[in-house]
Order: structure tokens, then sequence, then C-alpha cells
């Protein structure tokens, strides 16, 4: 498990995603909260 800041963090899951498939995986998101889910304003 890691914790990370709330700054940048739908930036940061974007990033880690696209590292992700860059090596032949795929990802499952999932959100805690809606306004989680609508990413930054």
């Amino acid at each position: 498990m890691e914790v990370r800041p709330i700054a940048g963090q739908v930036e940061d899951i974007i990033g880690e995603a696209k590292a992700v498939a860059a090596r032949g995986f795929r990802t499952l998101v999932t959100t805690l909260t809606k306004r989680i889910a609508r990413g930054p304003r």
C-alpha cells in the first residue's frame, strides 16, 4: 500500500496506468467518492 498526497492524484493514477499499459498489462481503477471520480476542478 502506498499513501500519496491528495494534490495531483488523478494525474498520478493516469501516469501509473500508462506505465502499466506500456508493459502490456491492464489496470482497474476504483474511486472512494464521487468527488474524487470527477477529477480536478
